[in-house]
């Protein structure tokens, strides 16, 4: 299975799990797959406004929807718009290869971050994003001065908001850079 293959897999199988996701929670969980559950899905994510983003998740929700693994569709709110992703006709072929191997991870993702709407998914893939990036560094960063960063790149979250998901993360055994 080639890249992209595997990457419209694994939007697959979150997809027939989950039953319906927008686009930034697609794009959350397959980050929290690679980065949490090491899924090797070949993205390279940056920071980016709502938290981390590789525009090849996008590319890819549009291969897998001509593919008919996926269906996308618009959805107008009073203050603006959203997507709705949904199973495709071809999810389940698609998805089963990539169930066998990493069903555990799936759960794992869509249990422990598959209720969260996209502010809560910004939140923990910003924190997740910013302890990786200090421990790519090789720098040790203390729980204060994370949530100070996230803080600052987050202005709109309460700092008590940031503590509580930090604690939630580090229940679940991640951030692991922080000393």
């Amino acid at each position: 299975m080639d890249t992209r293959e595997r990457r419209c897999a694994a939007m697959a199988a979150l997809i027939k799990q989950q039953g319906k996701l927008g686009r930034t929670a697609m794009m959350k969980l397959l980050y929290f797959l690679q980065e949490l559950r090491s899924v090797d899905l070949g993205y390279n994510f940056t920071l980016y406004t709502y938290g981390p983003f590789d525009s090849d998740v996008l590319e890819d929700l549009s291969y897998a929807s001509a593919l008919g693994v996926l269906r996308s569709q618009v959805v107008h709110y009073s203050g603006g718009y959203g997507y709705d992703i949904e199973p495709g006709d071809c999810a389940e072929n698609i998805a089963a290869d990539f169930e066998r191997e990493h069903q555990e991870d799936v759960d794992w993702t869509l249990k422990h971050f598959g209720s969260r709407g996209a502010a809560g998914l910004e939140l923990d893939s910003t924190l997740v994003f910013v302890d990786r990036e200090a421990q790519e560094a090789g720098i040790g960063i203390s729980d204060h001065d994370l949530v100070d960063r996230v803080k600052a790149i987050k202005p709109r979250f309460e700092k008590t908001e940031i503590e509580e998901r930090l604690s939630f993360l580090r229940s679940l055994g991640v951030p692991e850079a922080t000393p």
